[in-house]
């Protein structure tokens, strides 16, 4: 996994060519404070991420995909939510405090209108082939609810319909992937709950409401458009967008989240962000299915501060703005293969190793993910023979993440083994390496046996048959010494060597020269990898 932070220069510069002013708008009534919430807005189709500070400065800056800062759109006071048209050539940027809503094509980064709503404006969603809008008129009757502008007319037009339902603040306005013509209605810090929408006209009909959760800020619709998801208390709970309905069990969290993220497979990216301090966990990466996260950061993200990329191999989040602690400067943050939950591998040598003896090395991956079938780590053994090093066959991974390889040393040293797992969708990439020292061999005890007649003469030719045997095969071109003491002197004779053959037998023949006893001994003298033995036998030589 990739992470990348980019801080937002806090200076207005000038884009290539000139940037519609602004027009004069009548301040709208003092609602909703502005909040100082970075929030982004990702545009693939033209490489680009959009990023508003929330009134911070006076321009939205720009990214590319990559997180690098490109420029910015200038005269764009107040800048809050923001959203793309439906053909991606369109970014609508709401000026909460303003009352306005600017157009910026998204190709010259020019901005090309500017709707006069005259209310605070706030949660900009396209739906019905309009462009909605929750808002707070403090000066009306009904002081919040949603509007639209009809933005493909020739003479676009502003309406506004008050909702009783929301109060305290702009409700946030979701668009539903699935129906162009549906649009979720969900508080943002106060009550009201969430509400279904027909848009298929200017005037919203609503089809469903459920008011019992009351504040629901941070909801965002799932990506195939079944539900949407609320983060209530320390939970996630999602309701069915058909009914509105409670749609299976609460997901448990961390901390109350503040916004939320769907990935195309469902994953959800959950902020989390506290005026007075800094949560103990920022953001989240959450599979659906799963009850704990994959991943977690410590930078703390809030409302609009999250947007996947369309194939959900990246994750984009922004922090920073103003809180308690005070102002900070906004941080894009771009993260690769988000969903990768973290992976650690560890591996055990054999407790003792010993040159030419197969020992086997085994290692387990532990992650928040289970690993599926056909899996497998990659192996390489150096040693001071092949310090280049030497690849092993492929060990396969088991469901629980355990894996062994065998392998042998041909001599004395350390042997150093390096493995590593790629990774994939689910599980980030792990190594790791260990060093097995490998022992000497212990030596081969061997044994000598000899079969003779204990009776000779002088003279006469003595046969003995003798076999050297070992636990282990007998050694290759093994020799054996034989001697003779007897009473022609002190020292015993050599009677020459025998090389055992490959079933351990050997004969000897000797002429004895003397009448008395004569001790015949037979030794092998060993090697590295065999200890040495003996034999004697006594023959009784008469004349």
């Amino acid at each position: 996994m990739r992470f990348r932070t980019t801080a937002v220069t806090l200076t207005a510069s000038m884009l290539a060519g000139t940037v519609l002013a602004v027009l004069p708008a009548t301040q709208a009534a003092a609602g909703e404070p502005n909040d100082e919430i970075p929030r982004i807005v990702l545009d693939e189709a033209h490489q680009q991420v959009f990023l508003s500070t929330g009134g911070m400065n006076d321009s939205l800056e720009v990214y590319d995909l990559q997180g690098t800062r490109v420029g910015t759109i200038d005269d764009q006071p107040d800048a809050g939510e923001m959203a793309l048209s439906p053909d991606g050539t369109t970014l609508y940027v709401a000026h909460t405090d303003l009352g306005t809503i600017s157009a910026v094509s998204t190709t010259t980064l020019q901005q090309t209108a500017l709707y006069r709503t005259d209310v605070d404006t706030e949660h900009l969603a396209y739906a019905g082939g309009r462009l909605w809008f929750g808002y707070h008129d403090a000066n009306a009757v009904q002081e919040d609810g949603i509007g639209s502008v009809d933005v493909q007319a020739q003479t676009p037009a502003v309406h506004l319909d008050p909702q009783w339902q929301w109060d305290a603040w702009a409700p946030s306005v979701l668009a539903d992937p699935a129906d162009p013509n549906l649009l979720v209605v969900a508080s943002d810090g106060g009550d009201g709950g969430l509400g279904l929408f027909d848009v298929s006209t200017a005037t919203p009909v609503e089809r469903a409401q459920y008011e019992d959760i009351g504040d629901t800020a941070g909801a965002a619709v799932t990506a195939d458009g079944k539900d949407v998801a609320v983060p209530t208390g320390n939970s996630l709970v999602y309701y069915g967008i058909s009914d509105l309905m409670p749609d299976g069990p609460a997901v448990p969290l961390s901390d109350r989240a503040t916004t939320l993220a769907f990935a195309p497979d469902g994953t959800a990216a959950i902020g989390y962000w506290l005026y007075w301090s800094v949560p103990p966990v920022g953001l989240s990466v959450l599979k659906s299915g799963e009850s704990a996260p994959r991943r977690t950061f410590d930078t703390p993200v809030d409302e609009g501060g999250l947007a996947w990329s369309s194939d959900g191999s990246r994750l984009y989040a922004v922090t920073g703005g103003g809180s308690g602690l005070g102002d900070t400067d906004p941080v894009l943050h771009v993260i690769d293969h988000p969903e990768q939950a973290d992976t650690t591998m560890a591996l055990t040598p054999p407790d003792d190793a010993t040159a030419g003896t197969p020992y086997t090395v085994t290692g387990a991956l532990t992650s928040g993910a289970a690993f599926a079938a056909g899996q497998s780590v990659h192996v390489t053994r150096t040693d001071a023979a092949d310090p280049d090093g030497t690849a092993l066959p492929d060990p396969a991974v088991a469901a629980d993440g355990t894996f062994s390889f065998t392998d042998t040393a041909s001599a004395q040293g350390d042997v150093s083994y390096q493995v590593s797992y790629d990774g994939d969708r689910d599980h980030a990439q792990a190594g790791g390496s260990v060093t097995v020292p490998v022992a000497k061999p212990a030596k081969a005890d061997t044994t000598l046996w000899l079969e003779f007649t204990d009776r000779a003469k002088v003279g006469r030719k003595l046969k003995l048959d003798g076999r050297l045997s070992s636990p282990l095969a007998i050694p290759a071109n093994a020799t054996v010494t034989i001697t003779r003491q007897d009473a022609t002197g002190p020292v015993p004779a050599l009677v020459g060597t025998r090389k055992v053959a490959a079933d351990g037998t050997f004969q000897i023949s000797d002429v004895p020269l003397v009448a008395g006893p004569a001790v015949y001994t037979v030794t092998y003298s060993g090697d590295d990898a065999y200890n040495g033995s003996t034999v004697s036998a006594t023959v009784a030589v008469s004349s």
